[in-house]
C-alpha cells in the first residue's frame, strides 16, 4: 500500500477544516446551552465569552487552513526547469544532466514502455 507516502490535497485539508469547525461550533453551542440552561431571558444570559469562542475559534481555524490551501494550490515546479537550474548552478555534470533529461523526456513522450 502507498497510503503512508500519500499526501492530503489542499482541498482535502479544507474539507477537514470545515468538519472540525462544524464540530467545534456544535460542541461550544452545547456547552453554552448547558451553562445557561437553555434560557436566555430578554437580553440573553450574558455569556459573551461563549459567543466569542463559538465564532472566533472556528473562524481562525478556517482562515489558517484556507491560507495553507491557497499556498498549496500554487504552481508546481516544472521538473525540466528544476533540472536546468541545477545544471546552471553547477550541481550536475553534463553527463548527469543529459541522462536525467533523457529520463524525464522519455517519461513524458507517452511511449509507455516498462
Amino acid at each position: 500500500m502507498q497510503a503512508a507516502g500519500r499526501r492530503i490535497s489542499p482541498l482535502g485539508w479544507l474539507g477537514i477544516a470545515l468538519v472540525v469547525a462544524i464540530v467545534l461550533l456544535a460542541v461550544f453551542g452545547g456547552l453554552n446551552l448547558a451553562a445557561s440552561g437553555g434560557y436566555y431571558g430578554m437580553m440573553g444570559s450574558g455569556s459573551w465569552g461563549w459567543a466569542v469562542t463559538m465564532m472566533v475559534i472556528p473562524a481562525v481555524l478556517l482562515i489558517v487552513v484556507l491560507l495553507a490551501a491557497v499556498r498549496g494550490l500554487g504552481p508546481r515546479a516544472n521538473p525540466l526547469g528544476v533540472l536546468d537550474e541545477r545544471y546552471a548552478r553547477g550541481e550536475l555534470t553534463r553527463e548527469e544532466y543529459l541522462r536525467i533529461r533523457a529520463d524525464l523526456t522519455r517519461g513524458t513522450s507517452g511511449s509507455g514502455g516498462a
